[in-house]
């Protein structure tokens, strides 16, 4: 029970409850990004070319790939991919992220649950920063980061690195790619 209370306050939604044209507040600008349909996801990629890093010499990101999906959980508060059944089930927005950036030999991951209350925010758990989502085209998506805080990259809730905004690290406007080029990613930081 305790799980579900948690997942009443996180912003998630009762599936039962009209959802989809109107969107109900806790997911109404993540919509627009993915559907609110248990099992789907969208990848989205960008490797920075050496013109490009070359022009935006303060950026240290070189590239970025991005994970949203859309899943339900039951009453137990059990997580499913697959299309509502009972009244009482919810659905959550999580998404899982890896940053390359330059000098660093490894990419970094992350991963958390994402919001649409004011706007569509992704967020990792123990104060560890986040992203803004913006559709920027019908296969693009921009992600800020949010706040002068950033994003928290690989570690736990005490560790890891942050990916701070600075003057060329700010937004980053990644393009649609095939589900699959996320599909490692995903089983790594949300596990299935």
């Amino acid at each position: 029970m305790r799980l579900l209370a948690c997942l009443t306050l996180a912003g998630l939604i009762v599936v039962g409850q009209p959802a989809v044209a109107e969107g109900p507040e806790s997911i109404a600008h993540l919509i627009g990004i993915l559907a609110p349909e248990p099992g789907s996801k969208a990848c989205y990629r960008r490797v920075y070319d050496k013109a490009h890093l070359a022009a935006h010499p303060k950026q240290t990101v070189t590239a970025m790939t991005f994970l949203i999906r859309v899943v339900r959980y039951d009453a137990q508060g059990e997580r499913h991919h697959t299309p509502a059944t009972k009244p009482d089930d919810w659905i959550g927005y999580q998404f899982a992220m890896a940053v390359e950036r330059r000098r660093e030999g490894r990419p970094r991951r992350t991963s958390g649950d994402c919001f649409g209350y004011e706007n569509a925010r992704c967020s990792v758990d123990c104060d560890g920063g986040g992203v803004t989502l913006e559709k920027a085209a019908p296969d693009a998506l921009l992600v800020r980061l949010a706040d002068d805080y950033g994003i928290r990259l690989s570690g736990a809730c005490e560790g890891g690195v942050m990916l701070k905004p600075g003057s060329d690290d700010k937004a980053f406007r990644l393009a649609k790619v095939a589900d699959n080029l996320c599909a490692a990613l995903e089983k790594n930081q949300l596990g299935d």
